[in-house]
């Protein structure tokens, strides 16, 4: 086609190589716009010459009063074809003046361009039960959308989009704290399940790695705990393993260079579950576990530090290895140590762990 073709009823400009037969077919009048299918793969009509156009384009940054009185009549006729105010059309020229636009398409996109400024207008108001802020900030880019400027509009929208994830974590972390307050009920009503249960939906609520990991792991925490109780109070040696399930995967989300203390807690809490279940289990393999558990808590569970739960943790120790010494015993066959010999063994044990005897 040549440049000077005008985009009139009689000539119609067609973009990409057909319009499907499910289009309807549209007809319109010289010096109006019409639109069969699709905007982007349509057949569109404007009354002015495409050289014009161009021009236009061209011009799009000029002021207005620079461009001549040809050049404003036809930016008139564009607010009455294209259902604009003058400056979004203008906006609309100047947007197909940055991008590389081939001449016989110009018309199609200025088309489009003028639909996604009707859809603008619509979707960017502010709606009932706005925040006063976010609210404010949908007015301000109403008006810039108004305006034809919408690199301020998205900026204006790009706050209004921090402002809604902001009020999405709070509540999410309201959300979190809620289900938390409910895992405590449950633990003052004796429910450890049922707490598990809310601690865990607590933590589900933020993902991992998040800006919240902390509060998250602290949750995992509290569930490995309320599973903990239910498996040795109640004799649920399912809530038992999945304490020490949950404890390994803490294990893994702790770093131990960062908090050696919190870490070395982690473990201690494992080889108690670890020691509870072996205790009722045949076989060693628990009680193998808890003993390395114990010995790696005490690591980070030093004398100097914590006194008081290196004690314990080496009161678990050797509690371990007692119970595994009897499981070995009973398959033998063999004799029970007296209480004597046990006291014996205790106290060479807590020798061996670095305490004197109790």
């Amino acid at each position: 086609m040549k440049r000077h073709l005008s985009f009139v009823a009689a000539l119609g400009m067609c973009f990409f190589a057909s319009i499907t037969a499910a289009f309807a077919q549209v007809k319109a009048d010289t010096g109006s716009i019409a639109i069969g299918g699709s905007v982007t793969g349509s057949t569109v009509i404007i009354g002015i010459p495409q050289e014009k156009v161009d021009e236009l384009v061209r011009d799009a940054k000029r002021p207005l009063e620079d461009l001549t009185t040809q050049q404003r009549e036809n930016i008139v006729l564009l607010k009455e074809k294209l259902d604009l105010n003058e400056r979004q059309v203008r906006a609309a020229l100047g947007i197909l003046g940055e991008n590389d636009i081939p001449p016989e398409r110009l018309a199609a996109k200025l088309v489009e361009i003028a639909e996604r400024f009707k859809n603008l207008q619509a979707t960017a108001s502010a709606q009932p039960g706005d925040d006063p802020k976010i609210a404010a900030l949908k007015t301000d880019a109403q008006k810039a959308i108004e305006a034809g400027e919408l690199t301020t509009a998205d900026a204006l929208l790009a706050d209004v989009e921090t402002e809604q994830r902001q009020a999405l974590d709070r509540f999410a972390v309201d959300a979190a704290e809620t289900s938390a307050r409910r895992g405590e009920i449950a633990l003052a009503r004796l429910r450890y399940a049922e707490a598990a249960t809310h601690f865990a939906n607590a933590a589900a609520v933020f993902p991992p790695n998040s800006a919240y990991e902390n509060k998250r792991i602290s949750y995992l925490q509290k569930e490995a705990s309320a599973l903990h109780q239910q498996g040795d109070e109640l004799g649920d040696n399912g809530a038992l393993l999945s304490a020490i399930e949950r404890r390994k995967r803490l294990l893994e989300l702790i770093p131990r260079e960062r908090e050696p203390l919190q870490w070395a807690r982690t473990q201690n809490n494992l080889g108690r579950a670890l020691w509870r279940l072996g205790e009722r289990e045949s076989g060693r393999a628990k009680l193998e576990e808890a003993v390395a558990a114990f010995r790696e808590a005490l690591k980070g569970l030093t004398r100097e530090r914590v006194p008081l739960e290196w004690a314990r943790t080496g009161n678990y120790v050797c509690a371990s290895r007692r119970a595994r010494q009897r499981d070995g015993e009973a398959r033998r066959g063999g004799r029970r140590l007296s209480r004597g010999a046990e006291g014996t063994d205790a106290r060479a044990c807590a020798a061996r762990v670095g305490r004197g005897p109790e």
